[in-house]
């Protein structure tokens, strides 16, 4: 997100077989690193079938399929540890599970159990939506973007990841989320607000920072503000 992974300096460096010189270009990089803030979220969840519970979280969290099939491979992935040694086939993997879950019309239903309320005002879901997605940064599951500040029908202001303010979108499904992995499509934006509530009256899988779980019916999500992180930038020359 802020371009470590990009930078050249921490590529050498973390190659497999740094030399010194490469580790110490790095460490030099970090002490001149300008600091950036980045916000950090709070997720209250509260149901009639479990006791309360808060967790934090930095970059996104999910309501929907995408946390679905997040929680599928995280099954699959638990059954048999052995089988992900791979980069591409995890990749393979997940976009196999999609499909699956989407012949089985997985969260099919979202749209009709589940109300969305930002900064204290209901909005509604698309009809057909399979997902609510909370944005503190542009990016989720490896490099979808389904945020553009210039997307028609997107609230006013940049998406940052230090303005107390998360970008509310939905979607509907593999088929849209494929299209948006390439760049051919966007998210249908909703809102950006400071406290998101979501109130479902079925189970729904959800997922914060890839972190998949199910969560039971009739719950009462609420996402607030917790603070921020201090974050250190690439300097311009590494990158």
């Amino acid at each position: 997100m802020l371009g470590w992974a990009g930078s050249t300096t921490c590529q050498a460096a973390l190659n497999g077989s740094p030399t010194a010189p490469q580790l110490l270009a790095l460490m030099r990089a970090v002490e001149r690193a300008p600091v950036t803030h980045m916000d950090r979220w709070r997720l209250r969840l509260t149901s009639l079938a479990a006791a309360p519970r808060e967790l934090r979280w930095s970059n996104y969290a999910s309501v929907g399929f995408d946390a679905g099939v997040a929680l599928s491979f995280d099954a699959t992935r638990r059954a048999g540890p052995a089988l992900f040694f791979s980069r591409l086939g995890n990749k393979a993997l997940y976009g196999a599970l999609g499909v699956r879950d989407a012949a089985l019309l997985s969260c099919a239903d979202l749209a009709d159990r589940v109300t969305l309320t930002c900064d204290g005002r209901e909005v509604a879901v698309p009809a057909g939506a399979k997902g609510i997605l909370l944005l503190n940064i542009a990016s989720f599951m490896g490099g979808v973007r389904p945020w553009s500040d210039d997307m028609p029908g997107a609230p006013r202001g940049v998406c940052s990841h230090s303005d107390g303010l998360v970008e509310v979108v939905a979607h509907f499904g593999a088929l849209h989320l494929a299209a948006m992995q390439v760049g051919a499509a966007r998210a249908v934006p909703l809102a950006r607000a400071a406290h998101v509530r979501i109130s479902t009256t079925a189970a729904f899988p959800m997922q914060a920072d890839g972190e998949p779980w199910l969560q039971p019916a009739a719950s009462v999500l609420d996402f607030s503000l917790h603070g921020s992180a201090s974050l250190c930038v690439p300097p311009i020359e590494t990158q």
